[in-house]
Order: C-alpha cells, then sequence, then structure tokens
C-alpha cells in the first residue's frame, strides 16, 4: 500500500532491500538524540533489521518519501500500531 499526498508519501517498507537506505539514519548521533533519545548509540545493519522485523509484528512499517525533481527520495520511517 502506499499512501500519497502531493510530493510526500508513504510506501510499506521492503525487507532487506530498505535496510541499506535506512543504515545511514541509524548510524546518525543527531537523527538518533531526536528520534531514539540521548545516547542511544548507532544501529549496525543487524539490529535494523531486527527492528524493523519487530515492528511488522506489531503495526505497520513505512518509509517516508518526498518528490524532488520527479523521483522518489527516502527520508526516514515511521511505525503505525494501534494502542
Amino acid at each position: 500500500m502506499v499512501l500519497r499526498e502531493k510530493d510526500l508519501r508513504l510506501r510499506n517498507i521492503k525487507l532487506p532491500e530498505d535496510l541499506q537506505i535506512a543504515l545511514p539514519w541509524y548510524q546518525d548521533k543527531e537523527i538518533l538524540f531526536y528520534s531514539e533519545g540521548e545516547g542511544t548509540e548507532p544501529y549496525n545493519r543487524i539490529t535494523i533489521e531486527r527492528m524493523y522485523t519487530y515492528l511488522l509484528k506489531i503495526g505497520e512499517v513505512y518509509i517516508i518519501e518526498i518528490q524532488q525533481n520527479n523521483k522518489w527520495v527516502s527520508i526516514g520511517d515511521v511505525t503505525l500500531l494501534e494502542r
């Protein structure tokens, strides 16, 4: 499923293909500070794969993309779940 609004879309994550896209996000200390909290150490590929596998069991995981120059560029991820 793809959810789209103008130049923004959410598309279902594809494993293992999207692991390479996510790796730089989860190794960036500034991104981790604002998304996971202070003191979070960078994730490796195995940790990211385990995280996404778990999140897919409890909710829906999407890659956030924006359209630039007629091309979709991945900028982050989001998990939606019922509570």
